[in-house]
């Protein structure tokens, strides 16, 4: 059984029928073709692949599409930083430093006179951190959260990982800043989302390896309440009551479902020292059970 929607292919095999019996859940392997190679016309160009479910999947009713990877997205975000890429480079040839039509923030050139301000960026200044993270998320600083994520990787305070892997743990770093900066400022920044309530549940269904810190965040600023927690019919209110009875299977194991991604603490650390305390126990809750 094959389905093709946004290049993304779907496949039931015996390994994903093993895999649904095991998880108790609908499990297919996800296919589609490496972003870069595409826009390098290599040919054949290599597949990715992934084991997923359906809560992985965005259904998109606009367009008749189910997809786990945004390729045409990619595919097209690729051409657009390769093509400013190469505006920067023509600016820097001409040395042409102003800030072009529609623009704003600083024109980031690449030269041993003039670093890139990043490199000057100190990481033990969370106020710096932050700010960085803020104008990345407005699209001040093009791709800002990357460099961010690589820089730390740099001076060893994160791990690096391989492959699709990498790029699919920077997709979900960049959304939980969205939604953290989104959330500290009081109303949606750096996407197209109506309200945080639309954020909320954007987090939760899509990226719910950063639900603990965005929740918890939440209650730390005292922002709870744009979220109408108190409100007894407010989806955070029933996603908060989910997410502490589902966390733990029965076996007190960690349910795959809503294990938490805690390998890009160590920059939120760095931007939100107030938040230390509450990721701390969701590292400590991350762990297997017999670890704590």
């Amino acid at each position: 059984m094959v389905f093709n929607n946004n290049c993304n292919l779907f496949v039931v095999s015996e390994e994903t029928a093993r895999l649904s019996s095991e998880r108790r859940r609908l499990v297919l392997q996800a296919w589609w073709p490496n972003a870069e190679e595409r826009v390098d016309g290599v040919e054949p160009f290599r597949w990715e692949s992934e084991m997923v479910t359906l809560r992985d999947l965005t259904f998109d009713e606009s367009n008749d599409a189910i997809y786990y990877v945004d390729h045409e997205e990619e595919v097209n975000g690729l051409r657009r930083a390769r093509a400013e890429e190469k505006r920067r480079e023509e600016l820097q040839r001409r040395g042409d430093m102003r800030v072009p039509p529609g623009q704003s923030g600083t024109l980031m050139l690449r030269s041993s006179s003039q670093p890139r301000p990043l490199e000057n960026l100190d990481i033990d200044d969370g106020n710096a951190v932050r700010l960085w993270m803020l104008q990345s998320v407005r699209g001040q600083i093009v791709g800002g959260l990357r460099d961010l994520v690589l820089h730390f990787q740099a001076v060893g305070r994160v791990t690096s990982l391989a492959g699709y892997a990498e790029s699919a743990r920077l997709r979900h770093f960049e959304s939980a800043v969205i939604a953290l900066m989104s959330l500290q400022e009081g109303e949606p920044i750096g996407t197209r989302l109506p309200n945080l309530l639309t954020v909320e549940n954007w987090i939760w269904n899509d990226y719910r390896d950063y639900y603990a810190l965005f929740s918890n965040a939440a209650d730390v600023w005292e922002k709870a309440h744009l979220l109408k927690l108190g409100d007894s019919k407010s989806t955070f209110r029933k996603h908060l009551g989910e997410w502490r009875a589902k966390r733990r299977d029965s076996s007190g194991e960690v349910n795959p479902d809503y294990r938490q991604d805690t390998s890009l603490h160590p920059i939120f650390r760095a931007a939100f020292p107030e938040l230390i305390p509450v990721i701390d126990k969701i590292e400590l809750r991350a762990r297997p059970r017999g670890q704590h």
